[in-house]
């Protein structure tokens, strides 16, 4: 992204951002890339003398920011969950029409809505308020319109607004650079440092990551203070916390009721908010926490822990690892505020080199571009359209007018998502990211595996079952090509030979279809099924051209023998598994053809035929 004009500041790592925009004033119109964490970029937004509207992730930033409410001139107003467009409006006239006051409102992306409409009926009864001119809007942690595309559109709500603001920023310490072609009009500002680093992390490569974290929580008298542990998993914490046999924790996730379930008679550990008095031994994080908030503590331990065989763990290092790491606020003034020590326990998937952003930003665009054009094509001429082809359109583009259009952000998350595996490539490039977000790493090594007991592997589901022999699969991969010497393969071919049905799963399903699917067999099965459908269902297309021509006339027995010939070549199978029966009617579904009843002589006697009138749609897709 080439921007309009670029800005650079250097400051110390002590310093304030106020030391870089000495004005006490975020610039506008600005793409801010603030360096650090925890420096005052909020701060400044709310000292700032005019109106201001601020977007926050979650509202744990909210709830922190609402702690220390005495440092803002003007207050602020919380608008998240339970604030109605009334209350809303209620607090724009009061503050309007006081005196010396400004709006100072900060909101979650999922009621930027409410705040739109109740400035628009604001702007009825007051004709001299117009938010978009009058508003400064700041898009705050703005890469997490990002990286947290799990949240589907609604964390994207803000940038339907955003352009339409006279005065806006996006500001993050460790943003993501949009595809918006849009940003090119705005100003760059980078905010460096003088010193090289913000500190050291050791990153502890594992050969099991569950093992490395058990054997730290079995060492609890090595840290003096508390320690802090970011782990995007409840499930993966709370089998960490009954595995070591702890008490003495904490766990802070997002408050559902699927979480909640999770942890099986251990309700009492779960934490609403990070507050210092919260605060155990043990204080286990997952992603809603890992922005925003500030970390208060004496002597803190930061743990950050990803693991490649759980793929929600796995979260970009020089976004989400820095921010998970960055939550301590430390004062210059007092040593005991810097962390005793920084960890990263992970592994790899032992690949030497990384695809870059450009390179998948290219090929995402390309994929994009011949989707979204056959997804339009079908609708203008009522066509059909295969269900797996829509969805996969849908994830690049939005279809609000009955026209599919590419939406940038979409297709940055979808970059952003392929981006993280490629950062666990190896043990080197994880260093380099942890640089990239000015940590010094230093690598060690533990190579202790996790021995699961023996009542607790008899009592599993079959789900279970499923997910520990796909592990075992991951782990024997990741070992082979590791390790010199040693019996991976042989215990590979073992356990491909015993499990075939684990092992297809493994080679043709992703782990993080596997996670949505929780494991189930027949879940997973039609996931199987479905993929090879998708397959089949493309190569079927190339098969079709050969086998039948447009304006074409055949019986509907000659259909049926055909294509039944051809679901048998490719393999299409129906929702059990077995090879599909094939009807002369299929030939007009799924966009295949546009088809005309008739009948023709055949023999001394008539019979019923289609005649194609033409092709329904064209795709390329590789053989």
């Amino acid at each position: 992204m080439i921007f309009k004009n670029n800005y650079e500041y250097t400051i110390s790592i002590t310093d304030r951002l106020s030391k870089a925009f000495t004005d006490l004033k975020l610039p506008f119109n600005a793409f801010i890339d603030k360096g650090r964490c925890g420096i005052g970029g909020t701060w400044l937004a709310l000292f700032y003398p005019g109106h201001t509207i601020i977007t926050v992730p979650n509202r744990s930033i909210i709830t922190s920011k609402l702690l220390d409410l005495d440092e803002y001139p003007y207050g602020l107003f919380p608008v998240q969950g339970g604030v109605t467009v009334d209350e809303i409006k209620a607090y724009l006239i009061t503050t309007l029409t006081t005196p010396g006051a400004y709006i100072k409102i900060m909101a979650i992306p999922d009621s930027f809505g409410n705040i739109i409409k109740a400035a628009e009926s604001v702007s009825k009864e007051m004709e001299r308020f117009k938010i978009q001119r009058d508003c400064f809007l700041l898009i705050d942690e703005c890469h997490t319109m990002i990286t947290e595309s799990y949240r589907g559109d609604a964390i994207l709500k803000p940038f339907n607004y955003f352009w339409e603001f006279d005065n806006k920023s996006v500001i993050s310490a460790t943003p993501y650079i949009f595809s918006d072609p849009r940003f090119a009009e705005m100003d760059y500002h980078k905010v460096k440092f003088y010193e090289p680093y913000i500190g050291e992390i050791e990153v502890v490569k594992s050969l099991s990551v569950k093992a490395a974290l058990q054997a730290l929580l079995k060492s609890a008298d090595q840290y003096p203070g508390n320690v802090f542990i970011f782990l995007n998993s409840v499930t993966d914490s709370i089998d960490a916390i009954k595995r070591a046999g702890i008490t003495d924790a904490n766990m802070f996730y997002a408050d559902k009721e699927d979480n909640h379930e999770k942890l099986e008679g251990f309700r009492y550990i779960y934490q609403d908010e990070p507050l210092p008095l919260a605060y155990k031994k043990f204080n286990f994080f997952t992603c809603k926490y890992f922005e925003g908030w500030d970390l208060k503590d004496k002597n803190a331990t930061l743990v950050f822990v990803t693991d490649i065989h759980s793929p929600h763990t796995r979260v970009r290092i020089p976004i989400k690892g820095v921010q998970a790491v960055g939550r301590l606020r430390i004062d210059p003034e007092d040593s005991d505020t810097n962390p005793y020590k920084i960890i990263h326990i992970t592994n790899t998937n032992n690949i030497k080199e990384m695809k870059t952003q450009n390179q998948f930003e290219a090929d995402y665009t390309t994929q994009a571009e011949i989707l979204i054009k056959h997804y339009n094509e079908c609708k203008n001429q009522n066509q059909a359209i295969i269900p797996e082809i829509a969805a996969s359109a849908k994830r690049y583009a939005d279809d609000s007018d009955g026209v599919a259009k590419l939406n940038n952000y979409k297709l940055d998350q979808l970059v952003n998502d392929s981006l993280t595996n490629e950062e666990y490539s190896s043990i080197d490039i994880i260093g380099e990211m942890w640089e990239k977000g000015l940590y010094k790493p230093y690598i060690s090594r533990y190579e202790e595996r996790l021995q699961p007991g023996k009542k607790e592997s008899k009592r599993m589901s079959k789900a279970n079952k499923l997910k520990a022999v796909i592990e075992e699969f991951e782990r024997l991969e990741m070992e082979k090509e590791e390790f010199a010497f040693n019996l991976a393969y042989d215990e590979l071919d073992k356990l491909k030979e015993n499990n075939p049905f684990a092992w297809q799963v493994f080679t043709e399903l992703d782990k993080e279809t596997l996670v949505k699917l929780a494991y189930k067999e027949n879940a997973v099965k039609a996931a199987l099924i479905n993929k090879s459908n998708l397959n089949a269902e493309m190569k079927l297309k190339q098969l079709l051209n050969i086998n039948f021509q447009v304006n074409g006339r055949y019986t509907k027995n000659e259909i049926k023998q055909t294509l039944q010939r051809l679901y048998n070549a490719v393999g299409l199978k129906d929702k059990h598994g077995n090879i599909k029966i094939a009807t002369a009617e299929q030939l007009g579904e799924y966009g295949r053809y546009e088809l005309q009843e008739g009948k023709k002589k055949v023999k001394d006697k008539f019979e019923p035929t289609f005649t194609i009138l033409r092709a329904q749609f064209e795709l390329k897709v590789a053989a």
